[in-house]
């Protein structure tokens, strides 16, 4: 991992482990439920994505690729109309 050189960088690794990340982990436990911090609650449920998205915003970690991602719209968090 290029953050914390402790450990390969996976997926579950950046979200839930990487102590390079703790800061901005510790804010997105605060707007997610207990029970959604886990990989399939993050990257499954809809209302999971605003807080993600954040997340990976704070981090910087996909910035060299995708710059700063937007904010997800209301209604798009699977909400019908």
């Amino acid at each position: 991992c290029p953050a914390c050189r402790q450990d390969p960088e996976t997926t579950f690794h950046y979200l839930l482990q990487c102590p390079a990340q703790r800061g901005a982990r510790a804010r997105l436990r605060m707007e997610i439920d207990r029970e959604k911090m886990t990989l399939r609650g993050l990257l499954d449920e809809e209302k999971s994505l605003t807080p993600l998205f954040e997340f990976i915003n704070m981090t910087g970690c996909f910035k060299h690729i995708f710059g700063t991602l937007p904010p997800i719209a209301k209604g798009d968090e699977g909400e019908d109309g």
